[in-house]
């Protein structure tokens, strides 16, 4: 009985995992689709999250063939957006922001507005702090990737603290920015 249900459990988990890798190249290859008419305002950016389930791309329960793929899904949107990017929003950025080893918060970013993205990764707030990672380490060699033609990698140690709790909330993780070469 046992070894039935680990089995069948195993099946269930192996074909949910397909099914989200599939929904992710269908989202990457149609995600270009959704440009925005015009400049948004606001922040002045957009942003897409991934259509995924945290529990099948996170650790410890993915396994490394999963997340890695899960990554190159994400440059691969990045780059269809880059080279779709309508004639009319020529400055806009093209971001893919990976989050590690935290990946369900990963998303592809689009910066219409220069200053807020020279100001995006400054943060040296007591609670909010990022520090940039050397460029001797690169998550996209962890896993075997290249980083796609047209994009430069940065990483950061991020720390995010919030004191509304009680212990306050602490975070730390990485993250690494492929922004579009300008």
């Amino acid at each position: 009985m046992t070894k039935r249900y680990i089995s069948d459990f195993l099946y269930r988990r192996q074909r949910r995992t397909k099914t989200m890798m599939r929904n992710m190249k269908v989202w990457s290859q149609t995600l270009a689709n959704e440009w925005p008419e015009a400049t948004p305002r606001g922040r002045g950016f957009n942003n897409w999250k991934t259509p995924v389930w945290s529990g099948l791309i996170n650790p410890p329960r993915s396994s490394l063939h999963t997340q890695r793929r899960y990554i190159e899904l994400i440059l691969r949107a990045a780059a269809k957006m880059q080279s779709s990017k309508p004639e009319h929003l020529r400055h806009a950025r093209v971001t893919a922001i990976i989050s590690y080893p935290d990946l369900f918060r990963s998303s592809v970013d689009v910066f219409f507005d220069q200053d807020y993205w020279a100001a995006f990764a400054i943060r040296s707030d007591v609670n909010v702090l990022w520090v940039p990672i050397p460029t001797s380490r690169s998550l996209m060699k962890s896993y075997g990737l290249k980083v796609k033609a047209g994009f430069r990698e940065q990483g950061y140690s991020t720390y995010w603290r919030d004191d509304d709790f009680d212990p306050p909330y602490e975070n730390r993780q990485q993250v690494w920015i492929y922004s579009e070469v300008m």
